[in-house]
Protein backbone atom coordinates (compact mmCIF):
# COMPACT_ATOMS: atom_id res chain seq x y z
CA UNK A 1 0.00 0.00 0.00
CA UNK A 2 1.42 3.55 -0.75
CA UNK A 3 0.05 6.98 -0.21
CA UNK A 4 -3.51 4.71 1.53
CA UNK A 5 -3.86 3.03 -1.99
CA UNK A 6 -4.81 -0.12 -1.76
CA UNK A 7 -4.06 -2.35 -4.88
CA UNK A 8 -2.76 -5.38 -3.24
CA UNK A 9 -6.76 -7.07 -4.11
CA UNK A 10 -5.61 -6.86 -7.65
CA UNK A 11 -3.25 -9.76 -7.30
CA UNK A 12 -5.98 -11.14 -5.26
CA UNK A 13 -8.41 -11.01 -7.75
CA UNK A 14 -6.23 -12.46 -10.40
CA UNK A 15 -5.70 -15.61 -8.28
CA UNK A 16 -9.37 -16.30 -7.63
CA UNK A 17 -10.22 -15.23 -11.32
CA UNK A 18 -7.69 -18.43 -12.21
CA UNK A 19 -9.28 -21.03 -9.82
CA UNK A 20 -12.33 -19.94 -11.89
CA UNK A 21 -11.03 -20.28 -14.99
CA UNK A 22 -12.14 -23.55 -16.72
CA UNK A 23 -13.70 -24.77 -13.28
CA UNK A 24 -17.51 -26.26 -13.22
CA UNK A 25 -18.28 -25.78 -10.01
CA UNK A 26 -18.18 -21.85 -10.71
CA UNK A 27 -19.84 -22.30 -14.16
CA UNK A 28 -23.27 -22.18 -16.10
CA UNK A 29 -22.48 -22.75 -19.54
CA UNK A 30 -19.97 -25.34 -21.51
CA UNK A 31 -18.19 -24.09 -24.81
CA UNK A 32 -17.43 -27.30 -26.50
CA UNK A 33 -14.67 -26.38 -29.17
CA UNK A 34 -13.63 -29.59 -31.31
CA UNK A 35 -13.52 -32.65 -28.78
CA UNK A 36 -12.71 -30.12 -25.56
CA UNK A 37 -15.78 -28.66 -23.20
CA UNK A 38 -14.58 -25.20 -20.89
CA UNK A 39 -16.42 -24.29 -18.34
CA UNK A 40 -17.00 -20.92 -18.55
CA UNK A 41 -18.89 -18.30 -16.64
CA UNK A 42 -21.70 -16.36 -19.05
CA UNK A 43 -21.99 -13.35 -17.56
CA UNK A 44 -18.16 -12.68 -17.80
CA UNK A 45 -17.64 -13.71 -21.25
CA UNK A 46 -20.71 -11.65 -22.06
CA UNK A 47 -19.56 -8.43 -20.25
CA UNK A 48 -16.53 -8.72 -22.24
CA UNK A 49 -17.81 -9.55 -25.34
CA UNK A 50 -20.66 -8.32 -27.26
CA UNK A 51 -20.30 -10.98 -29.90
CA UNK A 52 -20.13 -14.08 -27.42
CA UNK A 53 -23.31 -12.23 -25.73
CA UNK A 54 -25.30 -12.30 -29.26
CA UNK A 55 -24.32 -15.91 -29.92
CA UNK A 56 -25.00 -17.11 -26.24
CA UNK A 57 -28.47 -15.19 -26.18
CA UNK A 58 -29.71 -16.03 -29.43
CA UNK A 59 -28.66 -19.64 -28.32
CA UNK A 60 -30.94 -19.29 -24.93
CA UNK A 61 -33.99 -18.10 -26.89
CA UNK A 62 -33.92 -21.23 -29.00
CA UNK A 63 -33.01 -23.81 -26.81
CA UNK A 64 -33.04 -24.50 -23.13
CA UNK A 65 -29.94 -25.87 -22.26
CA UNK A 66 -26.31 -24.12 -21.69
CA UNK A 67 -24.11 -26.40 -23.71
CA UNK A 68 -22.87 -24.32 -27.11
CA UNK A 69 -20.61 -24.96 -29.88
CA UNK A 70 -18.19 -22.92 -31.75
CA UNK A 71 -17.03 -24.15 -35.22
CA UNK A 72 -13.79 -23.62 -37.37
CA UNK A 73 -12.06 -23.38 -34.34
CA UNK A 74 -8.47 -25.85 -35.36
CA UNK A 75 -6.95 -25.36 -31.91
CA UNK A 76 -8.26 -26.24 -28.70
CA UNK A 77 -5.23 -23.41 -27.13
CA UNK A 78 -6.49 -20.90 -29.51
CA UNK A 79 -9.71 -20.32 -27.30
CA UNK A 80 -8.20 -21.36 -23.90
CA UNK A 81 -5.89 -18.30 -24.86
CA UNK A 82 -8.86 -15.84 -25.45
CA UNK A 83 -10.33 -17.08 -22.02
CA UNK A 84 -7.60 -16.44 -20.43
CA UNK A 85 -7.37 -13.20 -21.37
CA UNK A 86 -11.22 -12.60 -20.42
CA UNK A 87 -10.08 -13.97 -17.26
CA UNK A 88 -7.48 -11.70 -16.12
CA UNK A 89 -4.49 -14.34 -16.46
CA UNK A 90 -1.15 -13.93 -17.84
CA UNK A 91 0.29 -14.99 -21.24
CA UNK A 92 3.67 -15.61 -22.51
CA UNK A 93 3.44 -15.34 -26.68
CA UNK A 94 7.39 -16.09 -26.75
CA UNK A 95 6.21 -19.78 -25.77
CA UNK A 96 2.87 -19.81 -27.52
CA UNK A 97 3.03 -21.89 -30.96
CA UNK A 98 2.62 -19.13 -33.65
CA UNK A 99 0.43 -20.83 -35.48
CA UNK A 100 -2.08 -20.99 -32.17
CA UNK A 101 -0.62 -16.81 -32.02
CA UNK A 102 -2.54 -16.35 -35.32
CA UNK A 103 -5.55 -18.09 -34.70
CA UNK A 104 -6.31 -16.27 -31.07
CA UNK A 105 -5.62 -12.82 -33.36
CA UNK A 106 -8.69 -13.78 -35.61
CA UNK A 107 -10.65 -15.38 -32.69
CA UNK A 108 -9.71 -11.40 -30.71
CA UNK A 109 -10.77 -10.07 -34.04
CA UNK A 110 -13.94 -12.25 -33.93
CA UNK A 111 -14.78 -11.66 -30.63
CA UNK A 112 -14.16 -7.67 -30.98
CA UNK A 113 -11.28 -7.85 -28.03
CA UNK A 114 -9.85 -4.47 -29.60
CA UNK A 115 -7.04 -3.98 -27.29
CA UNK A 116 -6.14 -7.95 -27.20
CA UNK A 117 -5.84 -8.40 -31.03
CA UNK A 118 -3.84 -4.90 -31.39
CA UNK A 119 -1.43 -6.35 -28.95
CA UNK A 120 -1.45 -9.19 -30.92
CA UNK A 121 -0.58 -7.38 -33.86
CA UNK A 122 1.81 -5.73 -32.67
CA UNK A 123 3.61 -8.57 -31.46
CA UNK A 124 3.56 -10.92 -34.39
CA UNK A 125 4.83 -7.55 -36.00
CA UNK A 126 8.37 -7.90 -33.88
CA UNK A 127 8.61 -11.77 -35.25
CA UNK A 128 11.80 -11.68 -37.39
CA UNK A 129 12.66 -15.75 -38.13
CA UNK A 130 10.40 -17.69 -39.62
CA UNK A 131 9.81 -21.30 -39.96
CA UNK A 132 8.95 -23.18 -42.84
CA UNK A 133 5.97 -24.50 -40.15
CA UNK A 134 4.48 -21.81 -39.54
CA UNK A 135 5.47 -19.42 -43.07
CA UNK A 136 2.13 -20.17 -44.54
CA UNK A 137 -0.04 -19.43 -41.53
CA UNK A 138 1.66 -16.00 -41.08
CA UNK A 139 1.77 -15.10 -44.68
CA UNK A 140 -2.09 -15.74 -44.60
CA UNK A 141 -2.37 -13.62 -40.94
CA UNK A 142 0.30 -10.75 -42.45
CA UNK A 143 -2.10 -10.50 -45.52
CA UNK A 144 -5.45 -10.82 -43.81
CA UNK A 145 -4.53 -8.35 -40.64
CA UNK A 146 -2.68 -5.67 -43.15
CA UNK A 147 0.47 -6.31 -41.36
CA UNK A 148 2.93 -4.92 -44.65
CA UNK A 149 6.41 -5.23 -42.72
CA UNK A 150 5.99 -8.45 -41.50
CA UNK A 151 4.51 -9.54 -44.96
CA UNK A 152 7.31 -8.22 -46.95
CA UNK A 153 9.64 -10.44 -44.38
CA UNK A 154 7.52 -13.17 -45.51
CA UNK A 155 7.89 -12.93 -48.89
CA UNK A 156 11.20 -12.51 -49.07
CA UNK A 157 11.53 -16.22 -46.55
CA UNK A 158 8.84 -17.21 -49.29
CA UNK A 159 11.44 -16.52 -52.36
CA UNK A 160 14.24 -17.87 -50.29
CA UNK A 161 12.67 -20.84 -49.81
CA UNK A 162 10.67 -21.71 -52.78
CA UNK A 163 11.43 -25.09 -53.72
CA UNK A 164 10.45 -25.91 -50.04
CA UNK A 165 7.75 -24.26 -49.49
CA UNK A 166 5.86 -25.11 -52.99
CA UNK A 167 6.47 -28.95 -51.50
CA UNK A 168 5.44 -28.58 -48.12
CA UNK A 169 2.50 -29.63 -46.40
CA UNK A 170 0.84 -26.41 -45.67
CA UNK A 171 1.52 -24.98 -48.91
CA UNK A 172 -2.46 -25.95 -49.87
CA UNK A 173 -3.55 -23.64 -46.52
CA UNK A 174 -2.17 -20.35 -48.49
CA UNK A 175 -4.96 -18.16 -49.14
CA UNK A 176 -5.71 -17.11 -52.94
CA UNK A 177 -4.06 -13.51 -52.88
CA UNK A 178 -0.83 -14.61 -51.19
CA UNK A 179 -0.33 -17.70 -53.52
CA UNK A 180 -1.24 -15.44 -56.64
CA UNK A 181 1.47 -12.83 -55.15
CA UNK A 182 3.35 -15.46 -54.79
CA UNK A 183 3.26 -17.28 -58.09
CA UNK A 184 3.26 -14.33 -60.51
CA UNK A 185 6.71 -13.05 -58.97
CA UNK A 186 9.97 -13.81 -60.82
CA UNK A 187 11.64 -14.08 -57.22
CA UNK A 188 9.62 -17.19 -57.07
CA UNK A 189 12.33 -19.54 -57.90
CA UNK A 190 11.34 -22.89 -58.46
CA UNK A 191 10.68 -25.05 -61.22
CA UNK A 192 6.93 -24.34 -63.19
CA UNK A 193 6.58 -28.37 -62.90
CA UNK A 194 6.75 -27.94 -58.83
CA UNK A 195 4.60 -25.00 -59.17
CA UNK A 196 1.92 -26.41 -61.21
CA UNK A 197 1.70 -29.81 -59.00
CA UNK A 198 1.61 -27.33 -55.45
CA UNK A 199 -1.37 -25.21 -57.50
CA UNK A 200 -3.19 -28.26 -58.26
CA UNK A 201 -2.65 -29.62 -54.68
CA UNK A 202 -4.24 -26.33 -53.58
CA UNK A 203 -7.31 -26.56 -55.80
CA UNK A 204 -8.05 -30.30 -55.43
CA UNK A 205 -8.22 -28.84 -51.77
CA UNK A 206 -10.19 -26.14 -52.22
CA UNK A 207 -12.74 -28.96 -54.91
CA UNK A 208 -12.97 -31.15 -51.94
CA UNK A 209 -14.52 -28.46 -49.79
CA UNK A 210 -17.15 -27.75 -52.41
CA UNK A 211 -18.17 -31.45 -53.34
CA UNK A 212 -18.48 -31.64 -49.28
CA UNK A 213 -20.67 -28.57 -49.28
CA UNK A 214 -22.62 -30.13 -52.02
CA UNK A 215 -23.47 -33.55 -50.66
CA UNK A 216 -24.01 -31.81 -46.98
CA UNK A 217 -26.57 -29.78 -48.67
CA UNK A 218 -28.09 -33.13 -50.46
CA UNK A 219 -28.52 -34.54 -47.20
CA UNK A 220 -29.93 -31.90 -45.27
CA UNK A 221 -32.68 -31.57 -48.17
CA UNK A 222 -33.14 -35.31 -48.04
CA UNK A 223 -33.78 -34.89 -44.20
CA UNK A 224 -36.08 -31.65 -44.45
CA UNK A 225 -37.98 -33.45 -47.12
CA UNK A 226 -38.74 -36.50 -45.06
CA UNK A 227 -39.22 -34.75 -41.76
CA UNK A 228 -40.17 -31.38 -41.56
CA UNK A 229 -40.30 -31.63 -37.40
CA UNK A 230 -37.11 -32.52 -37.18
CA UNK A 231 -34.87 -28.90 -37.66
CA UNK A 232 -32.10 -30.20 -35.16
CA UNK A 233 -30.14 -30.71 -38.09
CA UNK A 234 -29.82 -27.06 -39.77
CA UNK A 235 -28.66 -23.97 -37.93
CA UNK A 236 -31.55 -21.25 -38.19
CA UNK A 237 -29.31 -18.61 -38.39
CA UNK A 238 -27.21 -19.53 -40.93
CA UNK A 239 -29.28 -18.00 -44.35
CA UNK A 240 -26.10 -18.66 -46.92
CA UNK A 241 -24.99 -21.90 -47.21
CA UNK A 242 -22.64 -21.93 -49.23
CA UNK A 243 -20.47 -19.35 -47.22
CA UNK A 244 -19.16 -22.38 -45.18
CA UNK A 245 -16.98 -23.12 -48.46
CA UNK A 246 -15.29 -19.97 -47.25
CA UNK A 247 -11.91 -19.41 -45.55
CA UNK A 248 -12.89 -16.17 -43.65
CA UNK A 249 -16.28 -17.30 -42.60
CA UNK A 250 -17.67 -16.77 -38.99
CA UNK A 251 -16.02 -18.98 -36.32
CA UNK A 252 -19.38 -19.08 -34.49
CA UNK A 253 -22.23 -21.51 -35.62
CA UNK A 254 -25.41 -22.81 -33.34
CA UNK A 255 -24.17 -26.21 -32.29
CA UNK A 256 -26.41 -28.86 -34.61
CA UNK A 257 -27.55 -31.00 -31.72
CA UNK A 258 -28.21 -27.55 -29.98
CA UNK A 259 -30.72 -26.12 -32.17
CA UNK A 260 -34.18 -26.56 -30.91
CA UNK A 261 -37.45 -27.21 -32.65
CA UNK A 262 -39.60 -24.12 -34.33
CA UNK A 263 -42.39 -23.57 -35.74
CA UNK A 264 -43.29 -25.74 -39.26
CA UNK A 265 -43.41 -22.44 -41.02
CA UNK A 266 -40.02 -21.88 -40.55
CA UNK A 267 -38.88 -25.54 -41.44
CA UNK A 268 -41.22 -25.21 -44.24
CA UNK A 269 -39.52 -22.08 -45.30
CA UNK A 270 -36.22 -23.88 -44.93
CA UNK A 271 -37.08 -26.58 -46.63
CA UNK A 272 -37.90 -24.16 -49.69
CA UNK A 273 -34.64 -21.92 -49.72
CA UNK A 274 -32.85 -25.61 -49.89
CA UNK A 275 -34.51 -26.35 -52.54
CA UNK A 276 -33.60 -23.07 -54.34
CA UNK A 277 -30.03 -23.85 -53.48
CA UNK A 278 -29.72 -27.30 -54.15
CA UNK A 279 -30.56 -26.02 -57.99
CA UNK A 280 -27.92 -23.32 -58.64
CA UNK A 281 -25.23 -22.84 -56.08
CA UNK A 282 -23.16 -26.19 -56.84
CA UNK A 283 -22.90 -24.95 -60.70
CA UNK A 284 -22.18 -21.74 -59.45
CA UNK A 285 -19.29 -22.95 -57.41
CA UNK A 286 -17.90 -25.10 -60.05
CA UNK A 287 -17.41 -22.22 -62.12
CA UNK A 288 -16.48 -20.14 -59.62
CA UNK A 289 -13.77 -22.74 -58.84
CA UNK A 290 -12.92 -23.55 -62.43
CA UNK A 291 -12.11 -19.81 -62.53
CA UNK A 292 -10.04 -19.70 -59.44
CA UNK A 293 -7.69 -22.18 -61.00
CA UNK A 294 -7.68 -20.49 -64.76
CA UNK A 295 -6.46 -17.42 -63.04
CA UNK A 296 -3.89 -19.33 -60.95
CA UNK A 297 -2.41 -21.24 -64.38
CA UNK A 298 -2.70 -17.83 -66.42
CA UNK A 299 1.13 -17.61 -63.69
CA UNK A 300 2.55 -20.33 -64.64
CA UNK A 301 5.01 -20.13 -67.34
CA UNK A 302 4.25 -22.84 -69.54
CA UNK A 303 7.62 -22.30 -72.23
CA UNK A 304 9.62 -23.46 -68.98
CA UNK A 305 8.57 -26.30 -68.39
CA UNK A 306 9.34 -29.32 -69.88
CA UNK A 307 7.26 -31.91 -72.09
CA UNK A 308 8.03 -35.26 -70.29
CA UNK A 309 7.60 -33.68 -66.26
CA UNK A 310 4.20 -32.25 -67.52
CA UNK A 311 3.07 -35.67 -68.97
CA UNK A 312 4.39 -37.23 -65.65
CA UNK A 313 2.21 -34.53 -63.80
CA UNK A 314 -0.75 -35.46 -66.09
CA UNK A 315 -0.57 -39.42 -65.34
CA UNK A 316 -0.44 -38.40 -61.62
CA UNK A 317 -3.65 -39.26 -59.84
CA UNK A 318 -3.67 -35.38 -59.24
CA UNK A 319 -3.51 -34.72 -62.76
CA UNK A 320 -6.15 -36.90 -64.24
CA UNK A 321 -8.13 -34.53 -62.13
CA UNK A 322 -7.62 -32.03 -64.41
CA UNK A 323 -6.89 -33.53 -67.88
CA UNK A 324 -9.52 -31.54 -69.17
CA UNK A 325 -8.59 -28.15 -67.97
CA UNK A 326 -5.30 -27.88 -68.47
CA UNK A 327 -5.22 -26.75 -72.04
CA UNK A 328 -1.58 -24.59 -73.29
CA UNK A 329 -3.85 -21.51 -73.63
CA UNK A 330 -4.53 -21.36 -70.07
CA UNK A 331 -0.35 -20.90 -69.13
CA UNK A 332 1.11 -17.50 -69.71
CA UNK A 333 3.08 -17.65 -72.50
CA UNK A 334 6.28 -16.30 -70.64
CA UNK A 335 9.59 -17.91 -71.75
CA UNK A 336 11.33 -15.28 -68.51
CA UNK A 337 13.52 -17.71 -66.41
CA UNK A 338 12.77 -17.51 -62.21
CA UNK A 339 15.74 -15.87 -60.86
CA UNK A 340 16.74 -16.64 -57.31
CA UNK A 341 16.13 -13.78 -54.54
CA UNK A 342 18.70 -11.30 -54.41
CA UNK A 343 19.34 -8.80 -51.49
CA UNK A 344 20.78 -6.04 -53.46
CA UNK A 345 17.41 -4.79 -54.68
CA UNK A 346 18.82 -3.10 -58.18
CA UNK A 347 21.38 -5.08 -59.94
CA UNK A 348 21.28 -4.56 -63.56
CA UNK A 349 20.89 -7.30 -66.31
CA UNK A 350 22.57 -5.53 -69.35
CA UNK A 351 23.63 -2.14 -70.11
CA UNK A 352 19.90 -1.51 -71.03
CA UNK A 353 17.74 -3.47 -67.71
CA UNK A 354 17.21 -1.89 -64.51
CA UNK A 355 15.31 -3.94 -61.48
CA UNK A 356 14.65 -2.13 -58.20
CA UNK A 357 12.84 -3.52 -55.07
CA UNK A 358 11.03 -1.88 -51.77
CA UNK A 359 10.42 1.81 -52.49
CA UNK A 360 8.01 3.77 -51.08
CA UNK A 361 7.32 7.45 -52.21
CA UNK A 362 4.81 9.72 -50.43
CA UNK A 363 2.74 12.15 -52.64
CA UNK A 364 0.07 14.76 -51.76
CA UNK A 365 -2.75 15.32 -54.28
CA UNK A 366 -4.33 19.12 -53.47
CA UNK A 367 -7.74 19.79 -54.11
CA UNK A 368 -9.22 19.92 -57.11
CA UNK A 369 -12.32 19.60 -59.31
CA UNK A 370 -14.48 16.67 -60.60
CA UNK A 371 -14.22 15.22 -63.16
CA UNK A 372 -10.37 16.34 -64.20
CA UNK A 373 -7.21 14.62 -63.80
CA UNK A 374 -5.22 16.28 -60.88
CA UNK A 375 -1.64 15.51 -60.75
CA UNK A 376 0.34 15.07 -57.32
CA UNK A 377 2.83 18.12 -56.14
CA UNK A 378 5.13 15.75 -55.66
CA UNK A 379 7.88 14.06 -58.39
CA UNK A 380 10.56 11.53 -57.88
CA UNK A 381 13.24 10.15 -59.94
CA UNK A 382 13.08 6.10 -59.32
CA UNK A 383 15.47 4.49 -61.42
CA UNK A 384 15.69 5.76 -65.09
CA UNK A 385 12.09 7.46 -64.71
CA UNK A 386 10.47 10.31 -63.35
CA UNK A 387 6.92 9.36 -61.14
CA UNK A 388 3.53 11.02 -60.42
CA UNK A 389 0.10 10.10 -59.04
CA UNK A 390 -2.76 11.51 -60.55
CA UNK A 391 -6.45 11.55 -59.45
CA UNK A 392 -9.60 11.65 -61.05
CA UNK A 393 -13.13 12.68 -58.95
CA UNK A 394 -16.08 11.21 -61.03
CA UNK A 395 -19.48 12.51 -59.58
CA UNK A 396 -22.49 9.92 -59.33
CA UNK A 397 -25.33 10.19 -57.47
CA UNK A 398 -24.05 8.07 -54.57
CA UNK A 399 -21.43 7.52 -54.12
CA UNK A 400 -18.62 9.22 -55.56
CA UNK A 401 -15.11 7.08 -57.67
CA UNK A 402 -12.26 7.38 -57.32
CA UNK A 403 -9.42 6.74 -59.59
CA UNK A 404 -6.11 6.93 -59.07
CA UNK A 405 -3.42 6.77 -62.05
CA UNK A 406 0.44 6.47 -62.12
CA UNK A 407 2.39 8.43 -64.54
CA UNK A 408 5.81 7.94 -65.45
CA UNK A 409 8.20 9.80 -67.98
CA UNK A 410 11.94 9.95 -69.14
CA UNK A 411 14.32 12.42 -69.60
CA UNK A 412 16.61 10.05 -71.78
CA UNK A 413 16.81 10.37 -75.45
CA UNK A 414 15.56 6.85 -76.74
CA UNK A 415 13.57 5.59 -79.16
CA UNK A 416 10.83 2.88 -77.01
CA UNK A 417 11.25 2.13 -73.24
CA UNK A 418 8.76 0.26 -71.61
CA UNK A 419 8.68 -0.12 -67.47
CA UNK A 420 6.64 -2.92 -65.40
CA UNK A 421 5.81 -2.09 -61.94
CA UNK A 422 4.26 -4.02 -59.27
CA UNK A 423 3.05 -1.51 -56.46
CA UNK A 424 0.35 -0.83 -54.16
CA UNK A 425 -1.06 2.68 -52.62
CA UNK A 426 -1.80 3.51 -49.43
CA UNK A 427 -4.36 6.58 -48.92
CA UNK A 428 -3.14 8.71 -45.54
CA UNK A 429 -6.01 9.73 -43.91
CA UNK A 430 -6.02 13.71 -42.68
CA UNK A 431 -9.74 12.97 -40.71
CA UNK A 432 -9.76 11.53 -37.46
CA UNK A 433 -13.06 9.70 -38.33
CA UNK A 434 -11.79 7.81 -41.25
CA UNK A 435 -8.71 5.04 -40.89
CA UNK A 436 -5.71 4.96 -43.28
CA UNK A 437 -6.43 2.50 -46.18
CA UNK A 438 -4.80 0.16 -48.52
CA UNK A 439 -5.50 0.20 -52.14
CA UNK A 440 -6.28 -2.71 -53.43
CA UNK A 441 -8.16 -3.27 -50.12
CA UNK A 442 -7.15 -6.78 -49.99
CA UNK A 443 -3.61 -5.69 -49.47
CA UNK A 444 -2.16 -7.13 -52.98
CA UNK A 445 0.03 -5.41 -55.30
CA UNK A 446 -1.23 -4.06 -58.73
CA UNK A 447 0.86 -5.48 -61.90
CA UNK A 448 0.83 -2.22 -64.22
CA UNK A 449 3.40 -1.92 -67.93
CA UNK A 450 3.89 1.16 -68.77
CA UNK A 451 5.55 2.98 -72.01
CA UNK A 452 6.56 5.62 -74.00
CA UNK A 453 2.72 5.56 -75.75
CA UNK A 454 1.20 4.67 -72.31
CA UNK A 455 3.32 6.93 -69.81
CA UNK A 456 -0.34 6.85 -67.25
CA UNK A 457 -2.23 4.14 -66.57
CA UNK A 458 -4.92 3.55 -63.63
CA UNK A 459 -3.42 2.05 -60.70
CA UNK A 460 -7.20 1.61 -58.60
CA UNK A 461 -10.31 2.59 -58.79
CA UNK A 462 -12.72 3.28 -55.26
CA UNK A 463 -15.66 4.59 -53.82
CA UNK A 464 -16.46 7.15 -51.51
CA UNK A 465 -19.51 8.80 -49.74
CA UNK A 466 -17.37 11.12 -48.09
CA UNK A 467 -15.21 14.12 -48.78
CA UNK A 468 -12.32 12.97 -46.36
CA UNK A 469 -10.04 12.10 -49.16
CA UNK A 470 -9.54 15.39 -50.25
CA UNK A 471 -6.76 16.82 -50.44
CA UNK A 472 -5.10 14.06 -48.98
CA UNK A 473 -1.53 12.51 -48.90
CA UNK A 474 -0.42 8.87 -50.57
CA UNK A 475 1.86 6.65 -50.13
CA UNK A 476 3.13 4.89 -52.96
CA UNK A 477 4.91 1.63 -52.45
CA UNK A 478 6.72 -0.08 -55.30
CA UNK A 479 7.34 -3.85 -54.82
CA UNK A 480 9.59 -4.58 -58.03
CA UNK A 481 9.69 -2.82 -60.61
CA UNK A 482 11.76 -4.10 -64.12
CA UNK A 483 12.97 -1.47 -66.83
CA UNK A 484 13.87 -1.71 -70.57
CA UNK A 485 15.10 0.66 -72.88
CA UNK A 486 15.46 0.56 -76.41
CA UNK A 487 17.23 2.71 -78.98
CA UNK A 488 19.92 5.19 -78.87
CA UNK A 489 20.29 6.33 -75.08
CA UNK A 490 22.60 9.30 -74.58
CA UNK A 491 22.85 8.70 -70.71
CA UNK A 492 22.01 5.28 -68.40
CA UNK A 493 22.90 5.73 -64.68
CA UNK A 494 23.90 2.26 -62.80
CA UNK A 495 20.81 2.97 -60.54
CA UNK A 496 19.82 1.66 -57.27
CA UNK A 497 18.00 3.65 -55.92
CA UNK A 498 17.50 7.31 -56.50
CA UNK A 499 15.42 9.39 -54.12
CA UNK A 500 14.67 12.45 -56.03
CA UNK A 501 14.50 14.28 -59.40
CA UNK A 502 18.32 15.73 -58.83
CA UNK A 503 20.60 12.83 -57.23
CA UNK A 504 21.47 10.05 -59.23
CA UNK A 505 22.26 6.66 -57.67
CA UNK A 506 25.65 6.05 -58.37
CA UNK A 507 28.20 2.84 -56.91
CA UNK A 508 30.52 5.24 -54.84
CA UNK A 509 29.38 9.07 -55.14
CA UNK A 510 31.29 11.78 -53.29
CA UNK A 511 28.81 14.38 -53.86
CA UNK A 512 25.19 14.77 -54.82
CA UNK A 513 26.44 16.42 -57.94
CA UNK A 514 29.07 14.57 -58.93
CA UNK A 515 27.46 11.18 -61.30
CA UNK A 516 28.99 8.32 -61.78
CA UNK A 517 32.34 8.23 -63.88
CA UNK A 518 32.04 4.61 -66.15
CA UNK A 519 31.57 6.47 -69.43
CA UNK A 520 28.87 8.25 -68.43
CA UNK A 521 28.40 11.68 -69.30
CA UNK A 522 27.09 14.79 -67.54
CA UNK A 523 26.32 18.55 -67.71
CA UNK A 524 29.43 19.21 -65.74
CA UNK A 525 31.77 16.13 -66.76
CA UNK A 526 33.33 15.15 -70.27
CA UNK A 527 34.65 11.86 -70.66
CA UNK A 528 38.20 11.71 -70.08
CA UNK A 529 39.58 10.08 -73.11
CA UNK A 530 40.53 13.23 -75.13
CA UNK A 531 37.97 14.99 -73.99
CA UNK A 532 38.07 18.63 -73.11
CA UNK A 533 36.20 20.79 -71.12
CA UNK A 534 35.60 24.60 -70.66
CA UNK A 535 36.77 24.47 -67.03
CA UNK A 536 38.09 21.38 -65.85
CA UNK A 537 39.50 17.74 -67.15
CA UNK A 538 38.35 14.75 -65.89
CA UNK A 539 41.10 12.47 -65.75
CA UNK A 540 41.82 8.72 -64.77
CA UNK A 541 43.42 9.48 -61.41
CA UNK A 542 42.30 12.61 -60.37
CA UNK A 543 41.52 13.68 -56.79
CA UNK A 544 39.63 17.15 -56.97
CA UNK A 545 38.19 18.69 -59.48
CA UNK A 546 41.17 21.59 -59.10
CA UNK A 547 43.57 18.94 -59.98
CA UNK A 548 44.67 17.76 -63.08
CA UNK A 549 45.55 14.05 -63.92
CA UNK A 550 49.25 13.59 -63.86
CA UNK A 551 51.42 10.21 -63.28
CA UNK A 552 53.07 12.21 -60.09
CA UNK A 553 50.92 15.43 -59.30
CA UNK A 554 52.24 17.08 -55.63
CA UNK A 555 49.70 19.87 -55.39
CA UNK A 556 47.17 21.86 -56.67
CA UNK A 557 50.44 24.15 -57.95
CA UNK A 558 52.08 21.49 -59.66
CA UNK A 559 52.14 21.37 -63.15
CA UNK A 560 51.20 17.63 -65.26
CA UNK A 561 54.27 16.22 -65.37
CA UNK A 562 53.41 14.82 -69.11
CA UNK A 563 54.55 18.43 -71.15
CA UNK A 564 52.23 20.15 -69.04
CA UNK A 565 54.00 23.90 -68.30
CA UNK A 566 51.21 25.86 -66.07
CA UNK A 567 47.90 25.37 -64.12
CA UNK A 568 46.41 27.10 -67.08
CA UNK A 569 47.07 24.91 -69.80
CA UNK A 570 44.65 22.41 -70.46
CA UNK A 571 44.34 18.69 -71.87
CA UNK A 572 47.24 16.52 -72.27
CA UNK A 573 48.31 13.87 -74.50
CA UNK A 574 48.09 15.77 -77.95
CA UNK A 575 44.76 17.38 -76.41
CA UNK A 576 44.26 21.26 -77.79
CA UNK A 577 42.66 23.30 -74.95
CA UNK A 578 39.74 24.78 -74.69
CA UNK A 579 40.85 28.21 -75.59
Amino acid sequence: MADGVYNDNIHVLKKVMGRMLNNKTYSDAVFTVKDQQFYVLSQLLAASSTTLDNMMSTHYEHCHDRDLTIYRVKHEDSFLLILKYIYGQSLDFHTTPVHVLCEVLSLAETYQLSEFRDDLRSFLCTLDCFELESAVVLLNTASKYNLSELYEQLTVFAYQHAEQLVKHDTFPDLDYNVLTHLVQSDWFACSEIDILTGVLTWHSGMDRERQNWKTTTTTRHTDIDTEHDDVSETDPSQTNEEQQDSEHIDHLNLNETDTCTTSSSRSTDNSEQLIEKKDTCPEVMRLFSENILKSLLARIRFPRMFASDLLRTLKSELGKNYIDLLDETCFSQSSEPRRKYQAQSSEATSAQHRMINNVTKTFQIKKFHSDRKKESVEEYLVGDFKWKICCKWTRGWTPDVITMYLKCTSDYNQDDWECTVECQLKWISNDRRFNNMILPDDNSYTTLTLTRDTSCVEIVKWEVEHKGWMSSWYDLRIKYMQTKMNGPIEEIHNASLATTAQHRGNNNPTTAQHKYTNNATTAQHIDTNNATTAQHKDTNNATTAQHRGNNNATSAEDRDTNNATTAQHRGNNNATSAE
